[in-house]
């Protein structure tokens, strides 16, 4: 089951150039976490399969998604300055086709109905299984 569902997204991806040439179109990730360690984890193991750009902080990830448009965007909650949850909104304006996807400790039900309201397509709780994230794109992606 894996394998067709990995095929169904490479399917996607594949697309024909102005030339009639079949080229690979890889999905866009803006990683917005303010934790080196896992926006490298998480690069390290998404870049085979999409373009990865990340950001340690709402100001950059802002000029990132503004460039980059992404097609998702992986982003903390807690971050400094400007919060993830504030981010929603700008991200939606920057880039209204993005889907986003919340990294997490801890939230309570007020903080997720409030990010589902804005728009989130879902959660992800720390401590997380890096190949949950990687399917949980996957499947955001074919919706």
């Amino acid at each position: 089951m894996k394998n067709i569902y990995l095929l169904y997204i490479a399917a996607l991806c594949i697309k024909r150039n102005e030339r009639g040439l079949i080229s690979v179109d890889m999905k866009r990730v803006l990683l917005v976490d303010d934790q080196a360690a896992i926006r490298r984890l998480i690069s390290e193991v998404l870049e085979e399969d999409f373009n990865i750009m990340s950001a340690s902080n709402g100001e950059d990830a802002v000029g990132v998604a503004e460039k980059f448009k992404p097609d998702v965007i992986l982003l903390d909650i807690g971050l400094p300055g400007i919060s993830g949850i504030d981010l929603i909104p700008i991200f939606k304006e920057i880039s209204p086709k993005s889907k986003i996807l919340m990294l997490t400790g801890s939230i309570s039900n007020s903080t997720m109905n409030q990010a589902k309201s804005l728009g989130v397509s879902g959660f992800i709780e720390k401590p997380f299984d890096i190949l949950e994230i990687k399917n949980e794109i996957m499947y955001i992606l074919q919706q």
